[in-house]
């Protein structure tokens, strides 16, 4: 039996990069910013990264 080849996502490293590494920078980035403006950046890449996760 052959092996069956992943097709996701994050078995890549481009793919790894934009489903985590993005949000990640974006949340870092985010800390010197204002209140309103992190709570939006941060709200963004959590849903981001849970829609990459499922």
């Amino acid at each position: 039996m052959a092996p069956k080849e992943r097709s996701d996502l994050l078995t890549t490293l481009p793919g790894l990069l934009i489903a985590w590494g993005l949000p990640i920078a974006a949340m870092l980035l985010a800390i010197g910013v204002p209140h309103p403006v992190k709570t939006w950046v941060w709200v963004g890449a959590l849903i981001w990264m849970g829609t990459a996760s499922l």
